[in-house]
């Protein structure tokens, strides 16, 4: 990442260099799916966990994903809150420590 494409506020890192952008709106919309998925499930009447493992495929890929974005930007690493601004104009907060911490949860699914 280059210094240049990143601004501190209060509320955490504005990400502006484009690669980046574009992994973590990717990151985003993969949460977004899961979770419209798992919360439809539960609607549904099923279960949490088995509503999870129902989404095991995505989840796994999610985690996969998040594991490639640190490797990749090692200096995201250490960052918590990052804001970025997508393709379409929408400002987006993640907590990257929270998405490290989802990602490194394990499914017991059977």
């Amino acid at each position: 990442m280059l210094l240049a494409g990143v601004a501190w506020s209060d509320e955490g890192i504005d990400i502006t260099e484009p690669l980046e952008v574009a992994a973590l709106s990717d990151l985003q919309e993969r949460i977004d799916s899961i979770s419209a998925a798992v919360t439809a499930c539960t609607s549904s009447g099923k279960d949490h966990g088995d509503c999870l493992c129902e989404n095991e495929e995505p989840i796994l890929d999610f985690n996969r994903a998040v594991e490639e974005l640190f490797e990749t930007y090692s200096d995201l690493k250490t960052a918590d809150i990052v804001r970025f601004r997508t393709s379409d104009g929408m400002v987006v907060s993640q907590s990257l420590s929270g998405i490290k911490n989802q990602a490194q949860m394990k499914l017991t699914c059977t």
